[in-house]
């Protein structure tokens, strides 16, 4: 595996296990599918919302595509 680090905090993914990626599998991805934050590795919960609320665009613009 090659080295990974949290697209938030910089932290080291240690295994595959580890974290998750914001990919469209949860809702709230939705929120940054148009923004440098999709795709990208996030190793904790914390860090996944801090990337949400930073780059997200809010649902109202999501749902009726004014957010792109």
């Amino acid at each position: 595996m090659e080295k990974q680090y949290c697209y938030h905090c910089g932290r080291e993914r240690l295994h595959l296990s580890h974290g998750r990626f914001i990919d469209g599998s949860w809702i709230d991805d939705l929120r940054v599918r148009y923004k440098e934050a999709w795709g990208k590795w996030v190793c904790s919960f914390t860090c996944y919302w801090e990337v949400i609320n930073k780059y997200g665009e809010k649902w109202e613009a999501t749902l009726t595509g004014q957010g792109q």
